[in-house]
């Protein structure tokens, strides 16, 4: 039996409703390329009100959920490169 390496390498798969269980006091919160969503990211929004770093790289956000963390009072950092965004400026 031979191993490929696309059976070595797994994507991280965290379900938006999973989010739900994370402590409120986080403020930190990395999780890119874990394939959360707009509902993810609106849960987060929600629940983690002090999140001063969000990493949501290279997700399955769009600019329904992109607004979420605008929200989040403390929020100095926001990673959302490789996500399904459409600035417009």
């Amino acid at each position: 039996m031979s191993a490929h390496l696309s059976d070595t390498l797994h994507t991280p798969v965290l379900a938006d409703d999973a989010l739900v269980f994370l402590p409120t006091r986080l403020e930190c919160i990395a999780l890119a390329a874990t394939r959360i969503g707009d509902a993810g990211v609106k849960i987060l929004a929600s629940r983690c009100a002090r999140t001063h770093s969000l990493d949501l790289a290279a997700n399955q956000i769009t600019d329904a959920g992109g607004v979420a963390p605008a929200s989040l009072l403390h929020l100095r950092s926001l990673n959302l490169v490789r996500t399904l965004l459409c600035l417009y400026l």
